[in-house]
């Protein structure tokens, strides 16, 4: 018994559909500043207080920080876009200084203080005051997704927006922004 070979023709909705997934991972390189959306809520939301530590494992919430506009930043050490990230947020810290504004990198590593500690000083990040949440609660209660993540908090303690992904936290367009939250 002979098999004959029938041409196979190439399903347009084959290529349309292989073309959807292969574009995303070619299209812009690698170069993604700037590409996080900033999702501002409609009524700004309460946020669970739970605590995180500073790096000499002192325990923080963000209510302690209650008449600042916050900038809580979910990053990790092994968060290549974090580490992309960071030297943009130390501009920011530099830039607002003074004016109510406080930036709050918080770490997910489970390394522990020490280890955190001695990357943020291998990359010369001098700028900022680093914290730690190493069980995950805080990412789970507020539902953060990927990292790095960033919530913004109003001067009254509840959460106003978030971006999801690296942004260019040095641009003026979110300093503008930060500068007018209340």
């Amino acid at each position: 018994m002979r098999l004959t070979h029938w041409p196979r023709k190439k399903s347009p909705l084959l290529v349309v559909f292989l073309g959807l997934i292969i574009m995303p991972l070619v299209s812009n390189g690698t170069d993604t500043k700037g590409m996080g959306e900033l999702i501002l809520h409609k009524k700004p939301r309460l946020i669970p207080q739970i605590p995180f530590l500073d790096l000499d494992g002192n325990s923080v919430i963000a209510e302690d920080f209650i008449g600042s506009t916050l900038v809580i930043n979910f990053w990790a050490t092994w968060c290549a876009p974090c580490i992309e990230e960071m030297p943009t947020l130390e501009a920011l810290q530099l830039d607002v200084e003074g004016k109510n504004i406080k930036i709050i990198p918080i770490s997910q590593d489970r390394t522990g203080n020490a280890a955190v500690r001695s990357f943020i000083e291998k990359n010369f990040w001098n700028n900022l005051s680093f914290f730690i949440s190493q069980d995950n609660s805080l990412v789970k209660a507020l539902n953060i997704r990927g990292l790095p993540t960033t919530i913004i908090l109003g001067t009254d303690g509840k959460e106003i927006g978030r971006l999801e992904g690296i942004t260019d936290w040095a641009s003026n367009d979110i300093k503008e922004f930060l500068l007018r939250v209340k």
